[in-house]
């Protein structure tokens, strides 16, 4: 089993650096340095893991543009892997030099064996299942080989519209700079009609948010035999969390703990 791990919050780097059972680290690529590209890199290739670097959800013409410039540290970091959100950024990478295993995140949506290859003709090496399909639905599409997100916060919204901006509290605004407030990891709660939370992390250096689901998935318990690959998505959990949710897996002891959700693993979509 292929274990990959996604953090937002460097916080989390050196507990998960310490799980021997984990194969790969995803960094988010948005919220570090080019300096630190490389040396987070060289971090996680000590500990003798994989290291990913995660594309922005949001692939604007600033955001080519700033990837394009700093394609030389992309370069250099030395990556072993990509995780592609977007087909600006699938088409990003086919016109560039790096090397590395192209993963395609869950919003690159592969319902079927049609979008499958098509996916793959646009460079996909690895596929994350959709969060919609049920696990007959799962199985019906071949999952083998694939990665499965076992654990983490759905986002529910991506949004071009910063509600840090929108209420005159840019953090870029108000003097932080661009690269203190890309680094800074704060979820800001929302509350929807039904005062159901959801949490908002706002994504400084593009100018976008991702707002997410008000409970985790957790699924480490359903995981289909058929599965090879399974990712963590950690994002505003403690240090301990990510600890003990690590360990959950590791040990055994599955059932989930506190509020969650199965998405739509059980009950599909309409």
């Amino acid at each position: 089993m292929f274990i990959d791990v996604s953090i937002e919050n460097m916080d989390h780097l050196e507990e998960v650096l310490r799980i021997p059972e984990v194969n790969q680290i995803i960094l988010p690529g948005d919220r570090l340095s080019p300096e630190e590209w490389k040396t987070k890199a060289e971090q996680i290739h000590r500990a003798e893991k994989m290291a990913c670097l995660a594309f922005p959800y949001v692939f604007r013409k600033t955001a080519a543009d700033y990837y394009q410039k700093m394609l030389p540290c992309l370069e250099e970091a030395g990556f072993d892997s990509w995780l592609v959100r977007s087909l600006d950024e699938a088409g990003f990478l086919r016109e560039t030099s790096l090397t590395g295993e192209r993963i395609f995140d869950q919003g690159m949506y592969t319902w079927n064996h049609r979008a499958v290859s098509v996916m793959k003709k646009l460079g996909a090496q690895v596929l994350t299942l959709p969060y919609e399909c049920r696990r007959q639905e799962l199985e019906e599409r071949g999952d083998c080989g694939d990665e499965l997100v076992v654990y983490g916060r759905i986002p529910v919204m991506i949004s071009a519209q910063c509600s840090r901006k929108t209420m005159g509290n840019c953090r870029k605004a108000t003097g932080m700079g661009t690269e203190k407030a890309a680094k800074t990891v704060e979820y800001r709660t929302l509350k929807d009609r039904k005062k159901a939370e959801f949490q908002e992390d706002c994504r400084c250096r593009f100018c976008y948010s991702v707002i997410y689901n008000s409970v985790p998935l957790w699924l480490l318990d359903r995981v289909p035999e058929s599965c090879q690959r399974i990712r963590f998505s950690f994002t505003d959990e403690s240090v301990e969390d990510v600890k003990q949710i690590l360990t959950s897996w590791t040990s055994g002891k599955r059932e989930p703990r506190g509020e969650f959700t199965r998405g739509h693993f059980a009950r599909g979509v309409e």
